[in-house]
C-alpha cells in the first residue's frame, strides 16, 4: 500500500481506494482459475492452512 500526503478529503481518498481495489480484483479475476482458487482458499479451514517452512 502506498501512502501519500495530499489535500484530498476522506471521501476522495475512499473513492480512490475503491478504484484501486476494483482494479486489483478485476486483474486477479482475469487470471484463469483464480476465482476458483480464491473460493477454495476461503472455504479451507484455518487449521489446514498452516504448513511448516524450512527457513
Amino acid at each position: 500500500m502506498i501512502f501519500m500526503k495530499t489535500n484530498n478529503t476522506d471521501s476522495e481518498c475512499e473513492d480512490l481506494n475503491n478504484l484501486v481495489v476494483t482494479d486489483d480484483t478485476e486483474y486477479l479475476l482475469s487470471i484463469p482459475g483464480m476465482r476458483e482458487s480464491i473460493i477454495e482458499g476461503n472455504n479451507t479451514p484455518l487449521d489446514e492452512c498452516f504448513e511448516e517452512l524450512d527457513w
